[in-house]
């Protein structure tokens, strides 16, 4: 701390530019940023509320940081948020959006979740009001009904493959693939990568395992042609074969 020329004492954070505290606030989740800079001085309590860029990671969270993100942080200031029903936070989701129902957080562009319960698939519905939406990531194929009408989607990542996973394949159909520049699937059948590859013209990266029913099926998706020309400067694919006659699967791998 230095001197004021008002005889108060200046914090000499108070000097930095609010511009630079907005950068470093960018490499730094929500709750360190309270930890770190809240009531050390009128300045930064003021950056704290004002500040419309906050980047929410719940997975493994502290209950008293949890509690002081929910108490300051209101959600129209929450860009990106991460949600956890893990053994570490059970029943996080539902206790957070019945404080913040979804639809507030009107300038949200990313979400992650993981372990979400069944219980709290409902309070999802209107995330598909979420206008500036464009990340959404995973670990299940069964919650892409989240984002069935959201037409500026950049980013889709489906981490794990779960058990009946293959049942709502069919949910991609409904997807609009028209922005997506990056897709991870952890399951998919090569008649359903043919129509993601013709509806995503502006894809760049591409990490898949792709699933057909046999050999043959290798063939016919080498033989389709590609009408729209694309760059994927990234691609990862596995191809799993199973067969009929035998209870056996072969897994190939490109990269």
């Amino acid at each position: 701390m230095i001197p004021a020329s008002n005889n108060r004492i200046l914090f000499i954070l108070d000097l930095l530019p609010k511009e630079i505290v907005y950068t470093i606030f960018e490499f730094l989740w929500a709750h360190d940023i309270l930890y770190s800079f809240l009531h050390i001085s009128n300045y930064f309590n003021n950056i704290l509320l004002t500040y419309q860029n906050y980047h929410i990671n719940f997975k493994s969270i502290l209950k008293r940081q949890f509690d002081l993100v929910c108490h300051f942080i209101r959600p129209n200031q929450i860009t990106s948020l991460i949600l956890s029903d893990n053994n570490e936070t059970p029943g996080q989701s539902k206790t957070f959006l019945s404080f913040f129902p979804i639809e507030q957080f009107i300038n949200l562009r990313a979400i992650t979740l993981f372990d979400i319960e069944n219980d709290s698939h409902s309070l999802f519905f209107n995330i598909r009001q979420l206008k500036y939406l464009n990340y959404f990531e995973t670990d299940t194929l069964s919650h892409l009904w989240m984002i069935e009408t959201i037409p500026q989607l950049k980013q889709l990542i489906v981490n794990n493959y779960v058990d009946n996973d293959y049942n709502h394949e069919s949910l991609l159909n409904s997807i609009s693939f028209s922005h997506l520049c990056k897709l991870t699937l952890p399951y998919c059948s090569y008649v359903q990568l043919r129509r993601i590859l013709c509806c995503a013209p502006k894809l760049t990266s591409l990490n898949i395992s792709l699933i057909i029913s046999d050999c043959t099926g290798i063939d016919y998706f080498a033989e389709q042609h590609q009408e729209t020309p694309l760059i994927i400067n990234h691609l990862t694919m596995s191809i799993k074969t199973f067969s009929k006659l035998k209870n056996t699967c072969q897994s190939f791998f490109f990269y």
